[in-house]
C-alpha cells in the first residue's frame, strides 16, 4: 500500500495545519494530491489518503479514482460550495467510501439531507502533539482580531502581546508553507494564552495545551456554521462581551477546560486504524527564535524563487510578467501551481 497526502495553494495557514495533522498518521508520503483537483489524479497502484479539512473552491472535483482509498474524516463543506457540491457522482462517492466524519453539525446536516451515512468526528487538528522540549513563554498571542480587541487586551495586561495573522498575503512553495505552519504551531505552544477568532487557532492551541479564549463577531464569515460545535471546549465570548467586561479573562490564571480529549482520542484511533500508523512525536521543531524569524523573513522576500504575489502593483516587473504569463497565456490559476 502507498500513501498520499493532501496539498494546497491557499493563503490561509489553517490549510497547512490540517495537512500536518493528517500527516501524523502516514507512515510515508508517496504522492501529493492537490485539494482543489483530487479528481484529476490517476494511479495504477493502491493509495490511501486522509481527506480532511475545508472543502472546496471547486465543489464538483470531490471524488477520486478506484485506486485511491480515502478516509473521509473531519470534513467541513464550505457553505458557498455546498450549493454545487452534492452532485450525483459526489453523493455516490461519499456513500461508497463513508460513513463521512464531519467536522461540524452544519456539514453533518448537509450529509443527512442527501441521505449520506455520516457522524460528527471533530477536527483532526485536535490530535496535534505538543513538543515537550518547547518551553513556555510569557506572551499573549492574538491570532486575528479587531484593532479594538487587540488594544483592549494590551490595556489589561503587562505581558507582551503579539499578533499573528492566519491569512498570509504571499505565495511560496508548499514545503515552505508547511514549515511556516510548524513555526506558527510552535508560537501557539509557547504562548501563555491564545486569544483568537479562528478555529484553526483555537483547536491547535487546546491540543497543544495552551489556554485559549475564543473572542469573535458571531455574525462574521460563517463562524456559527464552522465553529459552534466547539464553543464548550474553551471560554467563548462575543467581541462586545469582551469589550464591556474588564474582568472577563483572568490573564494571570487562565482557564483550561480539557473537554476535547474524548474527540481527540477517537480521532487518533480511527486514523491509526485506517493507516496502521501514528507518529506520536510532535511535528513542531524546537528551533531558536532567531531561526523562526529568519524563516518568516525569508518567506516574505521578493527575491525568493518560491514567491508569487497576487497583488501586481507591489511586485518587481519580472514577477508581474511571470504572473501575467501564467494566468493569461497558460490559463493557470492559484490551484494549478504547487
Amino acid at each position: 500500500m502507498k500513501y498520499a497526502s493532501l496539498a494546497c495553494t491557499a493563503n490561509n495557514i489553517g490549510d497547512e495545519i490540517q495537512i500536518i495533522a493528517a500527516q501524523q498518521f502516514l507512515p510515508k508520503i508517496d504522492a501529493y494530491m492537490h485539494r482543489e483537483r483530487i479528481n484529476t489524479y490517476k494511479f495504477n497502484e493502491d493509495y490511501k489518503i486522509i481527506l480532511n479539512g475545508w472543502w472546496l473552491r471547486h465543489p464538483k472535483r470531490f471524488y477520486t479514482n478506484d485506486k485511491i482509498h480515502p478516509l473521509l474524516i473531519s470534513i467541513h463543506i464550505n457553505p458557498i460550495a455546498s450549493k454545487n457540491f452534492f452532485t450525483k457522482k459526489t453523493i455516490e462517492y461519499l456513500i461508497k467510501n463513508g460513513p463521512v466524519g464531519c467536522r461540524d453539525s452544519f456539514t453533518l446536516d448537509l450529509m443527512k439531507k442527501n441521505n449520506i451515512p455520516a457522524y460528527f468526528s471533530g477536527c483532526l487538528t485536535l490530535t496535534l502533539q505538543k513538543n515537550p522540549s518547547v518551553e513556555k513563554k510569557d506572551y499573549i498571542l492574538i491570532i486575528d482580531s479587531t484593532p479594538e480587541i487587540i488594544k483592549e487586551v494590551k490595556s489589561r495586561t503587562k505581558r507582551a502581546v503579539y499578533q499573528i495573522p492566519s491569512l498570509w498575503h504571499f505565495y511560496n512553495s508548499f514545503e515552505e508553507r508547511i514549515n511556516l505552519a510548524k513555526i506558527y504551531l510552535k508560537k501557539i505552544q509557547e504562548a501563555h494564552i491564545v486569544i483568537t477568532n479562528r478555529l484553526h487557532g483555537a483547536l491547535p492551541a487546546i491540543a497543544l495545551e495552551t489556554p485559549t479564549y475564543f473572542v469573535a463577531d458571531f455574525n462574521w464569515n460563517t463562524i456559527k456554521e464552522r465553529c459552534s460545535d466547539y464553543f464548550d471546549m474553551f471560554p467563548t465570548y462575543s467581541n462586545s462581551e469582551f469589550l464591556q467586561n474588564k474582568n472577563i479573562i483572568d490573564f494571570e490564571n487562565p482557564i483550561t477546560l480539557n473537554k476535547h480529549l474524548d474527540i481527540r482520542n477517537n480521532l487518533i484511533e480511527k486514523c491509526k486504524k485506517f493507516t496502521g500508523y501514528f507518529n506520536s512525536d510532535s511535528p513542531i521543531n524546537n528551533f531558536s527564535s532567531d531561526f523562526d524569524i529568519f524563516q518568516l523573513i525569508k518567506s516574505l522576500d521578493f527575491n525568493s524563487n518560491y514567491n508569487r504575489r497576487k497583488v501586481l502593483y507591489d511586485i518587481p516587473i519580472k514577477y508581474m510578467i511571470k504572473n501575467i504569463y501564467t494566468r493569461l497565456i497558460l490559463r493557470k490559476n492559484d490551484d494549478d501551481v504547487l
